[in-house]
C-alpha cells in the first residue's frame, strides 16, 4: 500500500508542479496527506485549496467553512499550533458566527491556554447566538464564573449575573452569587 501511496503522491506532485492552481490536484494531494499523516504537508495543502478557490470562486461558503474547520481541528489537536488554530476557527465565525462547533473550538483552546478573557469574549458571543434560553444562561453562567474566579474581576462578574438575574429573576446562582 505505501508504494500504491507513494506513486500516486509522486504522480499528484508531478501534477501540481504543472498547474499549482488546479484543484483537483490539490484535494488529492490532501487525502494523501491525510492517509499518510503528513500533517505539515496537509496543513499547507487546505490553505493552498482556500486560497486558489477564494480567488477562482471555484469553492462556496460552506466549502470555505469545512475547509478552515479542517484546519483548526488540524493545527489546534493535531499540530499543536494553537495561533494557527484560532486564526482557522476565527475565520469560521468571521463567516458563520453561529458556527458552535467554532465556538467551542476557540473556547476549549482558550481555556487550555489560559488565555480567559478570550474565553469569556467566545462564551458571549455562543450566549448571543443561542436560540436555548436554558442554554443562555448556563452560557453567561459560565462567563460570569470565569470573570470571578479566573480574571478575579467582581465588577465584570457581578455585571453578567446581573443579565442572568433579569432575564430569570429567580436564578439562584445568579442571586447567591451577587450577594
Amino acid at each position: 500500500k505505501l508504494g500504491r501511496e507513494r506513486n500516486a503522491l509522486d504522480a499528484w506532485l508531478a501534477a501540481d508542479r504543472i498547474d499549482g492552481n488546479d484543484l483537483e490536484t490539490l484535494r488529492s494531494l490532501a487525502r494523501l496527506y491525510r492517509s499518510t499523516q503528513a500533517w505539515d504537508e496537509l496543513s499547507q495543502t487546505i490553505r493552498r485549496i482556500i486560497d486558489i478557490g477564494q480567488l477562482s470562486g471555484a469553492i462556496n461558503e460552506n466549502e470555505t467553512i469545512e475547509l478552515y474547520a479542517q484546519l483548526g481541528q488540524l493545527e489546534g489537536d493535531v499540530l499543536g499550533r494553537v495561533d494557527e488554530a484560532v486564526d482557522a476557527w476565527r475565520r469560521v465565525v468571521s463567516i458563520d458566527p453561529s458556527d458552535f462547533r467554532a465556538l467551542a473550538a476557540l473556547e476549549n483552546l482558550f481555556t487550555r491556554e489560559g488565555r480567559w478573557e478570550e474565553a469569556i469574549d467566545v462564551l458571549e458571543k455562543r450566549a448571543l447566538v443561542t436560540d436555548d434560553e436554558v442554554q443562555r444562561r448556563e452560557t453567561l453562567l459560565q462567563a460570569a464564573s470565569t470573570w470571578e474566579e479566573k480574571v478575579e474581576d467582581l465588577t465584570r462578574a457581578s455585571a453578567v449575573y446581573e443579565r442572568v438575574r433579569a432575564s430569570d429573576p429567580s436564578n439562584m446562582t445568579a442571586s447567591e452569587r451577587l450577594e
